[in-house]
């Protein structure tokens, strides 16, 4: 499954308490906190077909899946190209360059 930016404003407040989740390890970076309180609002509501029923776990254990299965072919399947293929888009992700590069 290929990533997007997606531009998030969080008031400050917010944006504290997330970073000490992060802080305190239970996510590696404030992109994986986000993602995974999204798992929970689609699920919540019914969304991602075939998964709700399904613990969040599994359903984060299939996703990564899916992600490392991207990164791997288009690293035409060098491992350490797809690891770091995977890194490079969460650093870029966390430093908010998605949301500052200009669109077509």
């Amino acid at each position: 499954m290929a990533s997007q930016p997606v531009l998030v404003n969080f008031p400050k407040k917010m944006l504290s308490q997330l970073d000490s989740l992060v802080r305190k390890g239970l996510f590696s970076n404030r992109s994986e906190a986000i993602r995974e309180g999204a798992r929970g609002v689609i699920l919540g509501y019914g969304g991602l077909a075939g998964r709700a029923e399904k613990p969040a776990t599994d359903v984060v254990r299939e996703i990564r899946a899916e992600m490392w299965k991207d990164a791997l072919a288009q690293a035409e399947g060098d491992e350490r190209r797809a690891a770091d293929i995977l890194a490079k888009n969460a650093k870029l992700a966390a430093s908010g360059f998605w949301a500052s590069t200009p669109r077509a």
